[in-house]
């Protein structure tokens, strides 16, 4: 079962949530800026029953005050911290770890952070290690086909964590209005049943709340971390595969969406198993880098 939801700013000023299963609102930017409808959206959300949380936009610097202004506004609302270029401003992964330490000394509560890979790439690739070492889940974008499927765009790790929630779309049409929307994949695949909306909407405050699902949601729940594979030239990519727990068009696929596309030693290869001039056991040059399963 996936939840899907939107996200709102001031762009959306006077939105009716009616509908919404949870609502991500943004509250604050920098260290002065309050989103004016942030607490008219935070009501309209709890009156139609939605899960409500809140965001901050993290400008680049002075990252502790931030956090201060932004707890003084959500209080003990739950937070997603929002990681990205705007102008200017090029929040840093120092920035963020600023943030978050300082936002959790004030007393507030934060265990999602939207770092895009689009974002991560224009850092440098960094890793993400001192976000999960924070407890973070990380949330990314990528405007794509949507599909629960893990090799999906959004669904593919990077930085050493992989996405709990997929920000899929900035332009879905809803209550009049055309918005960002998220996915959130639970623990009841395939189940559609009132049941299983509700269990999957208590999964997913549980992680905006705590960072933590319940230990039998837990178990079920797609906890597959990623790491980049330069090859060394001795197995094909049916051995590589087999090795991974991997269909070799999923490694494929995988690879291209972490990379954008591929390089040139494997987009090679993929060449010339296109036109015929090798076969299912032909070895992979060394130097392909791939991106699979740990």
């Amino acid at each position: 079962m996936t939840i899907f939801y939107p996200d709102v700013s001031g762009h959306q000023t006077g939105i009716d949530l009616k509908s919404a299963l949870a609502v991500c609102i943004k509250a604050t930017e920098g260290t002065g800026y309050t989103n004016p409808d942030y607490t008219r959206a935070k009501k309209n959300a709890r009156n139609h029953g939605a899960f409500q949380f809140a965001y901050h936009f993290l400008l680049e610097g002075d990252a502790a005050a931030q956090a201060r202004h932004c707890h003084s506004v959500v209080g003990g609302t739950p937070l997603m911290v929002d990681v990205e270029i705007t102008g200017q401003s090029h929040p840093s992964l120092r920035d963020t770890t600023t943030f978050i330490d300082a936002f959790r000394r004030a007393g507030g509560t934060t265990h999602l952070v939207y770092f895009p890979h689009w974002y991560w790439e224009q850092l440098g690739g960094p890793s993400l290690k001192p976000l999960s070492n924070r407890h973070m889940r990380l949330v990314s974008s990528a405007y794509t086909k949507y599909t629960d499927d893990s090799s999906g765009t959004g669904w593919v790790g990077y930085g050493g964590m992989t996405p709990t929630v997929w920000q899929y779309s900035s332009s879905v049409r809803f209550n009049g209005m055309n918005i960002d929307f998220n996915a959130y994949r639970g623990s009841h695949p395939g189940d559609q049943s009132h049941a299983a909306v509700d269990d999957t909407v208590e999964q997913f405050k549980s992680i905006v709340t705590t960072g933590q699902l319940s230990a039998a949601a837990a178990a079920q729940e797609d906890a597959r971390t990623w790491r980049e594979w330069e090859t060394a030239g001795k197995r094909s990519l049916a051995e590589i595969a087999d090795a991974c727990n991997m269909a070799p068009s999923t490694i494929l696929r995988t690879t291209a969406n972490h990379y954008g596309e591929y390089d040139k030693v494997l987009a090679g290869y993929v060449n010339e198993m296109a036109r015929g001039n090798g076969t299912a056991a032909s070895k992979i040059p060394a130097g392909a880098k791939l991106w699979v399963h740990k």
